[in-house]
Formats: C-alpha cells, structure tokens, sequence
C-alpha cells in the first residue's frame, strides 16, 4: 500500500505588486503627510545655515572673491556646490519646491475634511456607553426630557456643537477651533514661502561697490563752456585822451549726473538742459589834461555777467527746477542753498512769533518744504 505525499505549500508571502500609479500614489502619500512636512521644514533651516556662514555673492562679491583668492583648494569646490550662492542653489530650491508642495498637498484634503466636519451633525450617541473606554455615569430624578434639557444646555455653555438625533440621547461634541489653527498656521507658512519666491523672481535689490575716494548716492559734474571777444578804441590828442571798449561773452554750462537718484529718477542722471546767458560790457573813459602835472579823469562801465554754475541749482546734486518754479526771475542770477535756509529760517521764526506751539513750514527730506496750515 502507497500513499501519495500532500503537495507543499508555500509559507512565504507574496505581496502584490506597485505599478507605476501605486507608486506614484505612495510617493504622494508620503510626501504630503505632516512627518515629512516637518522634516523638510527642518531639512531647509539646516540648508540655511552656510547662508549665513560664508559669504553670499547676491550680498557682497567683492568677500567672494576674497575668499576664494585666500581658499585656492577649497574655495571653488564651495563654489561648484553652490555656497556662496545657497539660496538660488539647485539643491535649496528643490527643498523648497517640495516643502511647498507637501504643505499644500497636506493642507488641501486636511481642509476638505475639516469643513465636511464642521458642516456635519455630532455623531449618534452610542446605544451602549459601556462599550467606550471613558464614560461616567450619573442618575437623576427627573423626567428625561428634562435631563436632557439640562445636558444641551450645560454643554452649549461650554462651546460644545450640541445636536439630539432622538428623544432619549443628546451629542456633543468640540475641537474643530484647534484644528482650524493648524490650517491656518500652515496657511500662513505656505504664504510666507510663496512670497518670499515672488519677491526673489520679480523683485530687485540695489548695491553697490564704493572705494575709498568716491561717494556714493550722487556723482555729478558741472560743465562749462564760455567765449568772451573784447574790442577797444581809443585817442589820444595834446590835452584830450578818449577810449571806448566793449565786451561780448556767452556762457552755457550744464549738469551731468552719473548716479541716478531714486526720489528724482528723471532728471538726476545724464545730461541735463543745458543754461545759456549772452553778456557784454561797454566801458568808457576820457582824460583831460590842464597841465604836464594836473589831469582830470572820467571812466564809466555797465557790463553783465552770467550766474555761477552752483548756485543756479538749488540742489545740484540732484535737479535744477527749484528755482525756475520758485524764483524764475532769479535763474540769471542764482539762488544758493544758503540764502534759501536763510529765508526759511526767517519765515519760520515769523511764523514762531505768532504760534509758537506749531511748526508751519514742514521739511520734506529729499523733496524740499510744505506747508502745513491746520484749519479750524
């Protein structure tokens, strides 16, 4: 007699296979959970630190290049990684991009469910409260109607969303505040983010290199260009001398900025409107002659002359228009900085004279004054 031996069964087990959607479902999955938001917040603030330890080129290349000339062998391996410039380094955006990415994957299906939950009644009261873990018990000698009248009130005193689904049990419950925010704390970080990668693509920042001898904020020029002809006669007799002389002159100059100013961005760089002023001068004189030892002389001149270049503007480091909106009757002759302070220091004392507990004349910082009269 043979028996036949049972076939083997295989103990091992066999685990079903991800195709590419279940792993791309498994990747999502653990990408938007809070374990991973959280480690990638505290992965990104450890990528923040060489920021702050070797010198960044979007903030001073000039220590750049000083490191890298006094680090020959290790200064451009940095440099290949991207540590001198951490926060447009690939590996820092992609610890951005993907802490985005989980706070807004994470926060998406938390709020939809928070809002299903917030808009949802209080779940039936169980019909056994034996069954959970933490339950009290107390029995009173009153109608139920009335106790149950007495628990939704109790319960409403303490913020509790209170619903009855029959006439013998009441629910409650609380909490939704707390979770409220934690989204809103997410909210707010994935704005701080988003931000902060708007402003770095569409904002700007100015610096610039000064060295010891130039200035920085303004550079300007003052040019000049004058032609002057003079001409004299003159004739001379036994007793009478007579001269005559006259004097042709033009005189142009203009402002050149090489800085621009960012209160007067139009006229605070280039070439400016170039000044012209035509001048002449007559003089005359005759000499009469009594004796060899006694002369009577007579001399006369009217001439003009064009203003001095600075004192026609106001402010020549930055415009020119001051005077030609305040004084235009002024702009031949010029007006300088000092008489201006002079006359405003004039007014106000007036203006002290007669109300002392109000500053009338307000200094406007890169613009010049305004008036500041209170109306009653």
């Amino acid at each position: 007699m043979s028996t036949a031996n049972p076939p083997r069964r295989d103990t091992e087990i066999r685990q079903p296979q991800l195709g590419p959607l279940g792993w791309a479902r498994w990747v999502w999955r653990n990408l938007t959970s809070m374990r991973t938001a959280l480690f990638l917040l505290l992965l990104l603030s450890v990528a923040a630190v060489p920021g702050s330890i070797f010198p960044q080129r979007t903030i001073d290349p000039g220590r750049v290049g000083d490191y890298l000339v006094d680090n020959p062998t290790t200064g451009p391996w940095l440099d290949r990684l991207g540590f001198f410039n951490v926060y447009t380094s690939p590996w820092f955006s992609a610890i951005y991009l993907l802490l985005l990415v989980s706070l807004i994957g994470c926060i998406i299906p938390r709020s939809r469910l928070h809002w299903h939950a917030i808009r949802s009644r209080p779940p039936r009261a169980p019909a056994r409260l034996d069954r959970l873990a933490a339950h009290t018990t107390f029995t009173y000698a009153v109608p139920p109607a009335e106790a149950l009248a007495a628990a939704s009130t109790a319960l409403r005193r303490r913020r509790y969303r209170v619903h009855s689904h029959d006439e013998s049990s009441v629910s409650a419950e609380v909490g939704f505040l707390r979770e409220t925010g934690n989204l809103l704390f997410h909210v707010a970080i994935c704005v701080v983010i988003v931000g902060v990668a708007v402003g770095h693509l569409f904002g700007w920042r100015g610096d610039v290199i000064v060295t010891e001898g130039e200035t920085f904020g303004f550079k300007y020029d003052l040019n000049i260009r004058q032609a002057d002809a003079f001409g004299q006669i003159e004739h001379r007799g036994q007793q009478w001398e007579v001269y005559g002389a006259l004097n042709l002159g033009t005189t142009t100059f203009w402002r050149t900025g090489f800085f621009r100013n960012g209160l007067f961005a139009d006229n605070s760089e280039g070439d400016s409107e170039k000044q012209s002023f035509f001048t002449y001068g007559l003089k005359g004189g005759a000499t009469y002659k009594i004796n060899g030892r006694h002369y009577v002389t007579a001399n006369a001149v009217f001439m003009t002359r064009p203003p001095v270049a600075r004192s026609v503007y106001v402010s020549p480091r930055t415009r020119d228009e001051v005077i030609a909106a305040v004084w235009p009757e002024a702009v031949g002759e010029g007006v300088s900085e000092q008489a201006i302070d002079a006359l405003v220091r004039r007014l106000r004392d007036r203006l002290a004279e007669i109300d002392a507990d109000h500053q009338y004349l307000v200094t406007v910082r890169g613009h010049g004054f305004r008036l500041d009269n209170p109306i009653e």
